[in-house]
């Protein structure tokens, strides 16, 4: 279905960049009638394949980086891992990490590539920004013109992780409160509050805790790693196990930018949380004179 054609006359072509193909046979010698096309040729001669080829790089994950290529541009032909290396500067700087796999999407436009070691869920290596680039003298990696990669100025890697639930615990030391811990600092899209559209905390027998019947930490201003969550209600006192839950991921979320929504998770158990929620009284009093 496809022509691929050889210049031999490169000299000529490049004056001419015109190509008439005519007397197509098919694969038992017959002639294709009424096929006469003029082709208008790009001279790839001087040709580069660079970062300037490429629209993104992200990491998805603690040890993958996402490099995805200019849309309606180049692609790959040919992806090597051993091309790419993470360092911790756009131009000089130290190799931190390297790619052990690569792997090519269905259009060859986008590459998934594993790393050796994991960098941090904030997209970091030492506490600050990594950069990709290319190993001196590697030619393995190469576009659809059979042009090889290489990177001068690095891209800097994007935070594109998202972040996840680490730990449920109730907090030790306070009666009526438990705590959310996350892969890193989240806050919150709106309000604290809103983020109850999406938490689900159900009693022993199953029913739901009421809105009304807790509060959450203030994460919209002083973003953090934990969630503290205050029982006000709707509990009897003493030893209670709940569960809780992020059923939807619309207010939870890091802060890159764009920022990372957190990855939704099942009901996780928070066992023997101690609830005291009567009000203290007064059994008497002593009057002095």
């Amino acid at each position: 279905k496809w022509l691929t054609f050889e210049v031999i006359a490169l000299a000529q072509f490049i004056i001419d960049k015109n190509i008439r193909v005519q007397g197509v046979k098919d694969v038992a010698g017959n002639i294709i009638s009424n096929f006469n096309a003029e082709l208008t040729a790009t001279d790839i001669s001087a040709a580069t394949f660079t970062e300037t080829d490429i629209a993104s790089v992200k990491a998805v994950a603690t040890d993958k980086i996402e490099v995805a290529l200019v849309a309606g541009g180049k692609t790959f032909s040919a992806v090597d891992p051993s091309t790419f290396v993470v360092y911790d500067a756009a131009t000089g700087g130290n190799a931190k990490l390297v790619a052990t796999k690569a792997e090519l999407n269905s259009d060859k436009t986008k590459v998934t590539l594993t790393l050796n070691a994991p960098m941090s869920s904030t997209a970091q290596v030492d506490s600050a920004a990594i950069y990709l680039g290319t190993a001196t003298g590697n030619t393995l990696t190469k576009d659809n013109y059979g042009k090889a990669l290489t990177i001068s100025t690095r891209p800097v890697v994007a935070d594109a992780i998202a972040p996840t639930l680490t730990k449920v615990e109730v907090v030790s030391t306070t009666k009526n409160q438990f705590k959310l811990t996350f892969s890193e600092n989240v806050t919150v899209a709106s309000a604290v509050d809103n983020l109850k559209k999406d938490l689900v905390i159900k009693k022993a027998d199953g029913t739901i805790l009421a809105d009304s019947n807790y509060s959450l930490s203030d994460i919209t201003t002083a973003p953090s790693n934990e969630l503290v969550v205050t029982i006000t209600g709707g509990l009897t006192d003493g030893v209670n196990n709940l569960t809780v839950e992020l059923v939807n991921s619309r207010e939870l979320k890091d802060t890159a930018t764009p920022a990372n929504y957190v990855k939704p998770f099942a009901a996780q158990a928070v066992s023997n949380l101690v609830v005291d929620l009567t009000a203290p009284t007064a059994s008497g009093f002593v009057l002095n004179t």
